[in-house]
């Protein structure tokens, strides 16, 4: 029985079909994974490139968008809490009353190969994170993302911010989670103890 040379019998198509289904394997498998850098100064000095490989940082996050269609996007200027509060309460719902700051932003990665994609670290992987940048031309100098992937890793593009932006007006980071609400079981059995106390009391009585 002679044995078939499969590659011979598959034809060129053959070939073909089986090198793109190879490609786009291999594309599918490192999609989000990208190399990372920041330059690290001394004395205004550049003294070492630091460089992380193969970082998974899933999709871009993107700036959340209202049901009306409107983007989170503000000028609040050199903004206290109260006034950073009331914006994100006003966009997302009077459960995000608390945000923790990142300040500064250390390390801000760049992103190999793309000039105005930079990423950082979260403390937590936050529902949404906001960033506040330096003067950019689209007017705005808070934007909040959907982090989209819930990561620990903030991941945008400094061209959401203006066609002048570039990953280097980053002025801090906040987070904002809604609170994690009680179970209902909690709360029935808060009930019930609360109903057995009053029980012995009268039985006391």
């Amino acid at each position: 029985m002679k044995k078939k040379n499969v590659l011979k019998s598959a034809g060129k198509g053959g070939i073909l079909a089986a090198a793109s289904f190879s490609l786009l394997f291999a594309a599918s498998a490192s999609a989000g994974t990208y190399d990372l850098s920041y330059d690290v100064y001394e004395d205004g000095t550049l003294k070492e490139t630091v460089t992380k490989n193969n970082v998974y940082l899933g999709g871009l996050d993107t700036i959340f968008v209202d049901k009306d269609g409107n983007k989170a996007a503000v000028k609040l200027g050199n903004s206290g809490d109260g006034e950073v509060i009331t914006w994100l309460t006003g966009v997302l719902g009077p459960e995000y009353t608390t945000f923790s700051k990142i300040d500064p932003v250390t390390p801000q990665w760049e992103v190999s190969g793309q000039s105005t994609w930079t990423a950082f670290e979260l403390s937590s992987a936050p529902e949404y994170f906001f960033i506040k940048t330096g003067k950019v031309d689209s007017g705005f100098d808070h934007f909040l993302y959907q982090n989209n992937d819930s990561s620990l890793w903030g991941f945008v593009d400094s061209l959401d911010w203006g066609t002048d932006s570039n990953i280097y007006k980053v002025s801090h980071v906040g987070t904002a989670t809604s609170p994690v609400p009680v179970p209902a079981a909690a709360w029935l059995l808060g009930a019930g103890l609360v109903g057995l106390v009053g029980v012995r009391r009268k039985v006391r009585k």
